[in-house]
């Protein structure tokens, strides 16, 4: 599971394919893409690639994407923890991001990490 804590004045969530994350693309049709806005959202991660971009102009562009491939170990007597990572401002007059996994701080930057 992914938990997405962000402004939602200031940011969405996007789910995309693999190209849309590559390009910062949301689809055309509406229909096809599912976006986020709640500001506390959470997703189940399927099997393998799944892909998120801010849909905000230029967000994508300046990293705030996230590219996670959700692995299943095969033992059928283990069940992995669900994981809380958020990517969260530090200063609402800057765009600087605190990125916090489980309850390790992971790191600050000025611009959101890109994992892949």
């Amino acid at each position: 599971m992914a938990v997405f804590n962000y402004d939602k004045a200031r940011h969405d969530v996007s789910v995309v394919g693999g190209k849309g994350y590559q390009r910062c693309q949301l689809p055309k049709h509406s229909d096809h893409s599912w976006v986020l806005r709640t500001g506390d959202d959470a997703v189940t991660l399927r099997r393998g690639n799944n892909n998120f971009i801010c849909g905000q102009p230029g967000h994508c562009q300046n990293n705030m994407k996230l590219h996670v491939n959700a692995l299943i170990k095969r033992s059928r007597k283990y069940v992995a923890p669900a994981i809380r990572s958020t990517v969260t401002p530090v200063d609402s007059t800057e765009d600087r991001f605190l990125v916090v996994v489980g309850d390790q701080k992971v790191c600050a930057s000025t611009t959101p990490p890109q994992y892949g």
